[in-house]
């Protein structure tokens, strides 16, 4: 489950809406080896007939802008249900974790700590869109700034 957990938020892989949705979207400061970025997941699509999803990555980096289209399967996106079943499970066993209430930019969340799978890096999964609120380790920061659910 912890490979699960990792994978799901490895896409960096409050409202009534289930996650994900089309217009779900998620913005972060990314600070690594000194250098600071800023990015954006955004899901602006939706095909029904294959399940995936059109996820729109913008980055920002010393005052240039890339953008990024992928298409990615719904399945591969972490949902409320998987978000309040990691939160639910978080001190067991299975994932391994540590409940945390952390404070971003983008309000304070109720998270689960996890390590990655090499132990390097600490994953704070809440209940937002993409599921992840913070990363730290190795060199590596990262904080959600904002996010907005779709519809």
């Amino acid at each position: 489950m912890k490979a699960l957990i990792i994978s799901s938020i490895a896409l960096f892989s409050s409202a009534v809406m289930a996650m994900p949705a089309v217009g779900d979207s998620a913005s972060y400061t990314i600070t690594a080896d000194g250098q600071t970025l800023t990015q954006k997941i955004q899901l602006t699509a939706f095909n029904p007939s294959t399940n995936t999803f059109t996820q729109l990555e913008t980055t920002t980096f010393q005052g240039q802008t890339q953008q990024e289209t992928s298409s990615v399967a719904a399945s591969d996106l972490m949902s409320d249900a998987q978000a309040d079943y990691i939160l639910s499970k978080c001190t067991s066993a299975e994932i391994g974790g540590a409940l945390e209430r952390i404070t971003t930019p983008a309000g304070t969340f109720n998270t689960c700590a996890v390590t990655d799978e090499t132990g390097s890096a600490k994953l704070n999964v809440g209940k937002v869109p993409f599921g992840l609120v913070a990363i730290s380790g190795d060199g590596l920061s990262g904080i959600l700034t904002g996010f907005t659910r779709g519809k």
